[in-house]
This record gives structure tokens, C-alpha cells and sequence, in this order.
């Protein structure tokens, strides 16, 4: 019944990519961002992305099981997005349906972004220096952070929250996200 014919959006190529739509749209793509990155942070990779991070890492499956945990709520906030897009009209449902989603979205990013801006402080301070968490360089946990991709997913949610969804504050948010997530692989 879910993906059936009669869905709002079950031509999905048909879509306007505005208001509600765009917002979760832009946020599974964050959301999957996230996925991916942690994906690789995992057992099939073998922890690639903490060796890369972290020169004195030494994968574990300790590791694995943490980082798991972490994906788990990336690919619910995935999912979340992606059923909102795909179920959703604003014509048929209006836009209280999709607050939630944006409730979801602003604490998820809103926390993970707190987090890692609190990660990036302990960096700055060197107290990760001599130890099995000692960055290699301090950028990506900035870009993460509430003033980086994490801040952008945040902004763009309670905006919608507090005056309904703006394409603008919308397109704006997430070019920020995209260039910020491409300048932490550098």
C-alpha cells in the first residue's frame, strides 16, 4: 500500500521540487551524506575512514559496533525523509505532515552537530595530542559541526519550523552543505 499507484508522488519524476518536497529531499541527501561516510567507517571497509581521520587508530570491533549505532540513526533519518517525499503532497495532506520531519531532522542535526563542534574544541585544545583519538587534521570535525553541514541541516529544519518552508533559505542551506562536505575530503 505504501509505494502503491495511488501514492501522492507515484510519478516521483513529476514532482515539483519546492516548499515541503525540496526540504526533505535536501535532507535525505544530507542524511545520506552521513550514511555513506560512516559506511565507510565500518567493518566492509575495515574502519577506513578512522584511519584516515585518526594516524594512531587502530581498528577494533568495539569500533565497528559503535559507528554501526551511529548509521543506524542516518539511515533512519534517510528513510524518514524519503517516506515524507514520497508519501506526502502538500495539496492532498497540507504541511503539518511534514513537521515532524523537520522536528526529527533539527534534533538529530542539531545534536550530532553539537557534538562534533565539542569534538573540534577538544582538538583545538591538542588534548586528543599522543593519544589513540589524535585528529590528523582538525577541518572535518569543524565542517560536521553545528557551524558545518550538521549547522546547515539544523538552520534549514527550524526555518521551516518557525515560518513554514522557504525555497530560498532551502537551496541556500544545502549549497553550503555540499560544499562544506566536499571540503572536509580535502
Amino acid at each position: 500500500h505504501l509505494f502503491s499507484l495511488s501514492a501522492p508522488h507515484a510519478d516521483f519524476f513529476k514532482m515539483e521540487l519546492s516548499g515541503p518536497p525540496l526540504v526533505c529531499l535536501l535532507n535525505a541527501i544530507l542524511s545520506f551524506g552521513c550514511s555513506t561516510c560512516i559506511l565507510i567507517a565500518t567493518w566492509p571497509f575495515k574502519g577506513l575512514m578512522m584511519s584516515w581521520f585518526f594516524p594512531r587508530y587502530k581498528y577494533t570491533w568495539t569500533s565497528h559496533i559503535m559507528m554501526t549505532w551511529f548509521d543506524v540513526g542516518c539511515i533512519g533519518l534517510f528513510s524518514a525523509n524519503v517516506f515524507a517525499l514520497l508519501r506526502y503532497s502538500v495539496d492532498k495532506n497540507g504541511e503539518e505532515p511534514y513537521e515532524i520531519i523537520y522536528v526529527l531532522n533539527a534534533v538529530m542535526q542539531g545534536l550530532w552537530g553539537l557534538h562534533n563542534l565539542h569534538q573540534w574544541i577538544i582538538i583545538l585544545r591538542g588534548k586528543d595530542k599522543g593519544t589513540d583519538a589524535e585528529w590528523r587534521r582538525p577541518y572535518p570535525m569543524f565542517l560536521w559541526s553545528c557551524f558545518g553541514a550538521c549547522g546547515t541541516g539544523f538552520i534549514r529544519n527550524v526555518s521551516c519550523l518557525v515560518q513554514g518552508a522557504n525555497d530560498t533559505v532551502s537551496v541556500v542551506t544545502g549549497g553550503v552543505r555540499d560544499h562544506l562536505f566536499v571540503a572536509h575530503l580535502g
